[in-house]
Protein backbone atom coordinates (compact mmCIF):
# COMPACT_ATOMS: atom_id res chain seq x y z
CA UNK A 1 0.00 0.00 0.00
CA UNK A 2 2.89 2.34 0.74
CA UNK A 3 4.36 1.72 -2.68
CA UNK A 4 0.94 2.52 -4.21
CA UNK A 5 0.81 5.84 -2.36
CA UNK A 6 4.34 6.67 -3.46
CA UNK A 7 3.47 5.80 -7.06
CA UNK A 8 0.34 7.99 -6.92
CA UNK A 9 2.35 10.90 -5.53
CA UNK A 10 4.87 10.42 -8.35
CA UNK A 11 2.07 10.42 -10.92
CA UNK A 12 0.64 13.61 -9.42
CA UNK A 13 4.03 15.28 -9.64
CA UNK A 14 4.39 14.23 -13.27
CA UNK A 15 0.85 15.20 -14.26
CA UNK A 16 0.84 18.46 -12.36
CA UNK A 17 4.13 19.83 -13.60
CA UNK A 18 4.37 23.65 -13.84
CA UNK A 19 4.04 23.50 -17.65
CA UNK A 20 0.75 21.67 -17.43
CA UNK A 21 -0.57 23.91 -14.67
CA UNK A 22 0.00 26.95 -16.85
CA UNK A 23 -2.72 25.56 -19.06
CA UNK A 24 -5.01 24.03 -16.42
CA UNK A 25 -4.58 26.44 -13.48
CA UNK A 26 -6.73 24.40 -11.04
CA UNK A 27 -4.87 24.72 -7.72
CA UNK A 28 -7.92 23.94 -5.59
CA UNK A 29 -8.45 20.61 -7.34
CA UNK A 30 -4.78 19.64 -6.80
CA UNK A 31 -4.88 20.59 -3.14
CA UNK A 32 -7.96 18.43 -2.76
CA UNK A 33 -6.02 15.53 -4.22
CA UNK A 34 -3.14 16.18 -1.83
CA UNK A 35 -5.53 16.23 1.14
CA UNK A 36 -6.96 12.90 0.06
CA UNK A 37 -3.41 11.53 -0.02
CA UNK A 38 -2.80 12.75 3.53
CA UNK A 39 -6.00 11.06 4.68
CA UNK A 40 -4.92 7.83 3.01
CA UNK A 41 -1.51 8.03 4.68
CA UNK A 42 -3.12 8.52 8.11
CA UNK A 43 -5.49 5.64 7.47
CA UNK A 44 -2.52 3.54 6.45
CA UNK A 45 -0.70 4.31 9.70
CA UNK A 46 -3.75 3.29 11.71
CA UNK A 47 -4.09 0.05 9.81
CA UNK A 48 -0.41 -0.76 10.35
CA UNK A 49 -0.78 -0.18 14.05
CA UNK A 50 -3.89 -2.32 14.27
CA UNK A 51 -2.26 -5.07 12.28
CA UNK A 52 0.72 -5.11 14.66
CA UNK A 53 -1.46 -5.56 17.64
CA UNK A 54 -3.30 -8.45 16.12
CA UNK A 55 -0.21 -10.40 15.12
CA UNK A 56 1.41 -10.04 18.50
CA UNK A 57 4.68 -8.76 17.28
CA UNK A 58 7.17 -7.56 19.89
CA UNK A 59 7.22 -3.98 21.00
CA UNK A 60 10.44 -3.29 19.21
CA UNK A 61 8.95 -4.46 15.97
CA UNK A 62 5.87 -2.34 16.53
CA UNK A 63 8.03 0.68 17.23
CA UNK A 64 9.95 -0.03 14.11
CA UNK A 65 6.83 -0.37 12.08
CA UNK A 66 5.41 2.81 13.59
CA UNK A 67 8.61 4.63 12.82
CA UNK A 68 8.49 3.42 9.29
CA UNK A 69 4.92 4.58 9.00
CA UNK A 70 5.85 7.91 10.44
CA UNK A 71 8.71 8.18 7.99
CA UNK A 72 6.32 7.32 5.18
CA UNK A 73 3.88 9.98 6.36
CA UNK A 74 6.67 12.52 6.64
CA UNK A 75 7.91 11.60 3.19
CA UNK A 76 4.38 11.85 1.83
CA UNK A 77 3.85 15.22 3.46
CA UNK A 78 7.23 16.39 2.14
CA UNK A 79 6.21 15.28 -1.31
CA UNK A 80 2.90 17.08 -0.89
CA UNK A 81 4.74 20.23 0.18
CA UNK A 82 6.97 19.92 -2.84
CA UNK A 83 3.88 19.52 -4.96
CA UNK A 84 2.40 22.64 -3.42
CA UNK A 85 5.58 24.59 -4.13
CA UNK A 86 5.61 23.29 -7.67
CA UNK A 87 1.97 24.28 -8.24
CA UNK A 88 2.02 27.77 -9.84
CA UNK A 89 0.59 30.75 -8.00
CA UNK A 90 -3.00 31.25 -9.10
CA UNK A 91 -2.56 35.01 -8.95
CA UNK A 92 0.36 34.83 -11.37
CA UNK A 93 -1.63 32.56 -13.69
CA UNK A 94 -4.60 34.91 -13.47
CA UNK A 95 -2.44 37.91 -14.36
CA UNK A 96 -1.03 36.07 -17.34
CA UNK A 97 -4.57 35.04 -18.26
CA UNK A 98 -5.69 38.68 -17.95
CA UNK A 99 -2.82 39.77 -20.19
CA UNK A 100 -3.75 37.08 -22.66
CA UNK A 101 -7.38 38.12 -22.43
CA UNK A 102 -6.43 41.80 -23.00
CA UNK A 103 -4.40 40.75 -26.01
CA UNK A 104 -7.31 38.67 -27.24
CA UNK A 105 -9.69 41.60 -26.61
CA UNK A 106 -7.41 43.85 -28.66
CA UNK A 107 -7.25 41.24 -31.37
CA UNK A 108 -11.02 40.80 -31.20
CA UNK A 109 -11.45 44.60 -31.35
CA UNK A 110 -9.19 44.68 -34.41
CA UNK A 111 -11.15 41.83 -35.89
CA UNK A 112 -14.38 43.69 -35.18
CA UNK A 113 -13.02 46.79 -36.89
CA UNK A 114 -11.88 44.64 -39.81
CA UNK A 115 -15.30 43.01 -39.90
CA UNK A 116 -16.94 46.46 -39.73
CA UNK A 117 -14.70 47.66 -42.57
CA UNK A 118 -15.56 44.54 -44.52
CA UNK A 119 -19.21 45.27 -43.81
CA UNK A 120 -18.81 48.76 -45.21
CA UNK A 121 -17.00 47.37 -48.24
CA UNK A 122 -19.73 44.76 -48.67
CA UNK A 123 -22.36 47.52 -48.39
CA UNK A 124 -20.49 49.54 -51.03
CA UNK A 125 -20.21 46.47 -53.22
CA UNK A 126 -23.92 45.84 -52.75
CA UNK A 127 -24.62 49.41 -53.83
CA UNK A 128 -22.35 48.96 -56.84
CA UNK A 129 -24.04 45.65 -57.64
CA UNK A 130 -27.41 47.37 -57.36
CA UNK A 131 -26.17 50.14 -59.66
CA UNK A 132 -24.82 47.56 -62.08
CA UNK A 133 -28.13 45.74 -62.00
CA UNK A 134 -29.89 49.01 -62.77
CA UNK A 135 -27.48 49.66 -65.64
CA UNK A 136 -27.95 46.10 -66.90
CA UNK A 137 -31.70 46.61 -66.71
CA UNK A 138 -31.36 49.88 -68.61
CA UNK A 139 -29.10 48.19 -71.17
CA UNK A 140 -31.63 45.42 -71.57
CA UNK A 141 -34.31 48.01 -72.23
CA UNK A 142 -32.05 49.77 -74.72
CA UNK A 143 -31.27 46.46 -76.41
CA UNK A 144 -34.98 45.72 -76.56
CA UNK A 145 -35.57 49.16 -78.06
CA UNK A 146 -32.75 48.62 -80.55
CA UNK A 147 -34.13 45.23 -81.47
CA UNK A 148 -37.51 46.82 -82.03
CA UNK A 149 -35.91 49.57 -84.12
CA UNK A 150 -33.96 46.95 -86.11
CA UNK A 151 -37.17 45.04 -86.68
CA UNK A 152 -38.90 48.21 -87.87
CA UNK A 153 -35.91 49.06 -90.06
CA UNK A 154 -36.03 45.59 -91.55
CA UNK A 155 -39.69 46.12 -92.35
CA UNK A 156 -38.88 49.53 -93.85
CA UNK A 157 -36.03 48.02 -95.86
CA UNK A 158 -38.36 45.34 -97.09
CA UNK A 159 -40.85 48.06 -98.06
CA UNK A 160 -38.10 50.08 -99.72
CA UNK A 161 -36.98 47.03 -101.63
CA UNK A 162 -40.50 46.57 -102.87
CA UNK A 163 -40.63 50.26 -103.83
CA UNK A 164 -37.22 50.02 -105.52
CA UNK A 165 -38.41 46.99 -107.40
CA UNK A 166 -41.50 48.93 -108.44
CA UNK A 167 -39.35 51.92 -109.40
CA UNK A 168 -37.03 49.72 -111.42
CA UNK A 169 -40.02 48.32 -113.20
CA UNK A 170 -41.37 51.85 -113.74
CA UNK A 171 -37.96 52.98 -115.02
CA UNK A 172 -37.88 50.02 -117.35
CA UNK A 173 -41.35 50.95 -118.58
CA UNK A 174 -40.25 54.59 -118.93
CA UNK A 175 -37.18 53.54 -120.87
CA UNK A 176 -39.37 51.49 -123.13
CA UNK A 177 -41.73 54.46 -123.51
CA UNK A 178 -38.79 56.80 -124.12
CA UNK A 179 -37.47 54.41 -126.71
CA UNK A 180 -40.83 54.45 -128.43
CA UNK A 181 -40.95 58.26 -128.15
CA UNK A 182 -37.46 58.53 -129.61
CA UNK A 183 -38.58 56.43 -132.52
CA UNK A 184 -41.58 58.69 -132.98
CA UNK A 185 -39.41 61.82 -132.61
CA UNK A 186 -37.03 60.48 -135.21
CA UNK A 187 -39.96 59.90 -137.49
CA UNK A 188 -41.30 63.38 -136.77
CA UNK A 189 -37.88 64.92 -137.38
CA UNK A 190 -37.62 63.05 -140.62
CA UNK A 191 -41.07 64.28 -141.56
CA UNK A 192 -40.14 67.84 -140.55
CA UNK A 193 -36.97 67.64 -142.61
CA UNK A 194 -39.04 66.49 -145.52
CA UNK A 195 -41.51 69.30 -144.94
CA UNK A 196 -38.93 72.00 -144.12
CA UNK A 197 -37.11 71.65 -147.42
CA UNK A 198 -40.24 72.30 -149.43
CA UNK A 199 -41.10 75.14 -147.01
CA UNK A 200 -37.79 76.89 -147.68
CA UNK A 201 -38.28 76.46 -151.39
CA UNK A 202 -41.94 77.44 -151.17
CA UNK A 203 -40.98 80.46 -149.02
CA UNK A 204 -38.51 81.72 -151.62
CA UNK A 205 -41.02 81.28 -154.43
CA UNK A 206 -43.90 82.88 -152.50
CA UNK A 207 -41.83 85.87 -151.37
CA UNK A 208 -40.42 86.40 -154.88
CA UNK A 209 -43.98 86.53 -156.25
CA UNK A 210 -45.18 89.00 -153.63
CA UNK A 211 -42.12 91.21 -154.09
CA UNK A 212 -42.59 91.22 -157.83
CA UNK A 213 -46.21 92.31 -157.37
CA UNK A 214 -44.90 95.20 -155.27
CA UNK A 215 -42.51 96.14 -158.09
CA UNK A 216 -39.38 94.67 -156.49
CA UNK A 217 -37.62 92.01 -158.50
CA UNK A 218 -35.22 89.92 -156.41
CA UNK A 219 -34.10 86.30 -156.83
CA UNK A 220 -34.37 84.54 -153.43
CA UNK A 221 -32.49 81.42 -152.33
CA UNK A 222 -30.60 79.98 -149.37
CA UNK A 223 -27.51 81.86 -148.19
CA UNK A 224 -24.42 80.04 -146.95
CA UNK A 225 -21.12 81.67 -146.07
CA UNK A 226 -18.35 82.07 -143.53
CA UNK A 227 -16.80 84.93 -141.57
CA UNK A 228 -13.98 85.50 -139.10
CA UNK A 229 -15.05 86.58 -135.60
CA UNK A 230 -13.14 88.63 -133.00
CA UNK A 231 -11.20 85.57 -131.79
CA UNK A 232 -9.90 84.94 -135.29
CA UNK A 233 -11.95 81.78 -135.81
CA UNK A 234 -13.85 81.11 -139.00
CA UNK A 235 -17.59 80.69 -138.42
CA UNK A 236 -20.18 79.45 -140.89
CA UNK A 237 -23.63 81.00 -141.36
CA UNK A 238 -26.73 79.67 -143.08
CA UNK A 239 -29.83 81.75 -143.87
CA UNK A 240 -33.04 80.13 -145.16
CA UNK A 241 -34.13 83.09 -147.32
CA UNK A 242 -31.78 85.64 -148.90
CA UNK A 243 -31.69 87.83 -151.97
CA UNK A 244 -30.59 91.32 -152.97
CA UNK A 245 -30.70 93.88 -155.78
CA UNK A 246 -29.23 97.35 -155.95
CA UNK A 247 -31.78 98.88 -153.52
CA UNK A 248 -33.20 96.05 -151.38
CA UNK A 249 -31.99 92.89 -149.68
CA UNK A 250 -34.20 90.24 -148.10
CA UNK A 251 -33.11 88.24 -145.02
CA UNK A 252 -35.61 85.66 -143.79
CA UNK A 253 -36.24 82.42 -141.88
CA UNK A 254 -38.78 79.67 -142.51
CA UNK A 255 -40.23 76.91 -140.30
CA UNK A 256 -43.41 74.92 -139.85
CA UNK A 257 -43.92 76.42 -136.39
CA UNK A 258 -42.69 79.97 -136.07
CA UNK A 259 -41.63 80.69 -132.48
CA UNK A 260 -39.31 82.84 -130.45
CA UNK A 261 -36.26 80.87 -131.60
CA UNK A 262 -36.86 81.83 -135.21
CA UNK A 263 -37.22 85.53 -134.33
CA UNK A 264 -33.94 85.46 -132.38
CA UNK A 265 -32.22 83.57 -135.18
CA UNK A 266 -33.40 86.15 -137.78
CA UNK A 267 -32.25 89.15 -135.74
CA UNK A 268 -28.88 87.50 -134.99
CA UNK A 269 -28.33 86.83 -138.71
CA UNK A 270 -29.02 90.47 -139.49
CA UNK A 271 -26.50 91.59 -136.83
CA UNK A 272 -23.84 89.17 -138.10
CA UNK A 273 -24.28 90.40 -141.69
CA UNK A 274 -24.03 94.03 -140.55
CA UNK A 275 -20.90 93.43 -138.51
CA UNK A 276 -18.94 90.86 -140.44
CA UNK A 277 -20.45 90.73 -143.97
CA UNK A 278 -21.71 94.24 -144.81
CA UNK A 279 -21.32 93.64 -148.59
CA UNK A 280 -24.27 91.26 -148.40
CA UNK A 281 -26.61 94.06 -147.26
CA UNK A 282 -28.25 97.00 -149.02
CA UNK A 283 -29.74 100.33 -148.00
CA UNK A 284 -33.15 98.79 -147.33
CA UNK A 285 -33.24 95.50 -145.39
CA UNK A 286 -36.48 93.51 -145.56
CA UNK A 287 -36.72 91.00 -142.68
CA UNK A 288 -39.10 88.10 -143.38
CA UNK A 289 -40.56 85.09 -141.52
CA UNK A 290 -42.41 82.33 -143.37
CA UNK A 291 -44.19 79.32 -141.81
CA UNK A 292 -47.37 77.36 -141.38
CA UNK A 293 -48.24 78.79 -137.94
CA UNK A 294 -46.97 81.65 -135.74
CA UNK A 295 -47.62 82.27 -132.04
CA UNK A 296 -48.52 85.58 -130.40
CA UNK A 297 -44.91 86.36 -129.48
CA UNK A 298 -43.87 86.20 -133.13
CA UNK A 299 -46.77 88.42 -134.17
CA UNK A 300 -45.82 91.04 -131.56
CA UNK A 301 -42.13 90.99 -132.50
CA UNK A 302 -43.10 91.35 -136.16
CA UNK A 303 -44.79 94.64 -135.31
CA UNK A 304 -41.92 95.80 -133.09
CA UNK A 305 -39.10 94.86 -135.48
CA UNK A 306 -40.91 95.65 -138.78
CA UNK A 307 -40.79 92.01 -139.92
CA UNK A 308 -42.71 90.74 -142.94
CA UNK A 309 -44.71 87.81 -141.48
CA UNK A 310 -46.40 85.21 -143.71
CA UNK A 311 -48.24 82.03 -142.60
CA UNK A 312 -50.70 79.59 -144.14
CA UNK A 313 -53.42 82.16 -143.43
CA UNK A 314 -51.62 84.76 -145.54
CA UNK A 315 -49.68 87.90 -144.69
CA UNK A 316 -50.06 88.52 -140.95
CA UNK A 317 -47.97 91.66 -141.38
CA UNK A 318 -48.01 92.63 -145.01
CA UNK A 319 -45.16 93.78 -147.24
CA UNK A 320 -46.80 97.18 -147.87
CA UNK A 321 -46.48 98.09 -144.17
CA UNK A 322 -42.87 96.98 -144.11
CA UNK A 323 -41.97 99.07 -147.18
CA UNK A 324 -43.92 102.06 -145.87
CA UNK A 325 -42.06 101.95 -142.55
CA UNK A 326 -38.73 101.66 -144.40
CA UNK A 327 -39.58 104.77 -146.46
CA UNK A 328 -40.63 106.80 -143.42
CA UNK A 329 -37.37 106.03 -141.60
CA UNK A 330 -38.76 103.39 -139.22
CA UNK A 331 -37.83 99.81 -139.20
CA UNK A 332 -34.59 98.26 -140.38
CA UNK A 333 -32.37 100.09 -142.83
CA UNK A 334 -28.68 100.70 -143.40
CA UNK A 335 -26.73 103.74 -144.49
CA UNK A 336 -23.55 103.79 -146.49
CA UNK A 337 -22.29 101.46 -149.15
CA UNK A 338 -20.24 98.33 -149.27
CA UNK A 339 -17.05 100.41 -149.32
CA UNK A 340 -17.92 102.17 -146.03
CA UNK A 341 -18.85 101.15 -142.51
CA UNK A 342 -22.49 100.06 -142.28
CA UNK A 343 -24.71 100.89 -139.30
CA UNK A 344 -28.11 99.31 -138.73
CA UNK A 345 -30.96 101.34 -137.30
CA UNK A 346 -34.27 100.41 -135.83
CA UNK A 347 -37.00 103.06 -135.58
CA UNK A 348 -34.39 105.83 -135.83
CA UNK A 349 -32.11 104.34 -133.08
CA UNK A 350 -28.95 102.18 -133.30
CA UNK A 351 -29.79 98.48 -133.20
CA UNK A 352 -28.46 96.45 -130.27
CA UNK A 353 -26.69 94.03 -132.57
CA UNK A 354 -25.40 96.67 -135.01
CA UNK A 355 -21.71 96.76 -135.65
CA UNK A 356 -19.50 99.80 -135.98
Amino acid sequence: MCSGITHEVKNIKEVNAPKEFKDIRKRGALEEVVEKLVVQVNNLSAEVAASTRKTGEPAGAQVRTGNESQKLVVATRTAVAELRTEIPDPNTGTSALKVDMAIMRNEISGLKESIFGLGREISGLKSEVFGLKSEVFGLKNEVAGLQKAVFELKNEVAGLRSEVFGLKRAVFDLKSAIGRLEEKINKVESAIMKISTPIEKDACETLETLLEKAGIKIKLDKFEGTYVDESGQRVSIKIDIYGANDEYCVVGESAVELGEDRVVRLLNHRSILEKYMPDALRKNIILALYGIRANDFVKKKAEDENIWLITARGEIRCLAKVLEQLKTGGGSWCVGTAQFEHRCWENGKPAGGGGG
